[in-house]
């Protein structure tokens, strides 16, 4: 139970460091970064789906 917990959060903490840095690189505030959209993109990336329109 608690290593599943501690699971979410680091994954949340990555997918939330991998926003700021995004950010700062196009120079926009982090907080108009939807943590959600942030999420699919990761998702598709990794699974090698990237190219395909949603």
């Amino acid at each position: 139970m608690h290593q599943e917990i501690w699971s979410y959060l680091i994954v949340h903490h990555a997918i939330s460091e991998l926003t700021a840095r995004a950010s700062a690189a196009a120079d926009l505030d982090p907080d108009s970064i939807s943590f959600a959209k942030a999420l699919r993109m990761i998702r598709r990336t990794a699974t090698g789906t990237a190219d395909i329109p949603p």
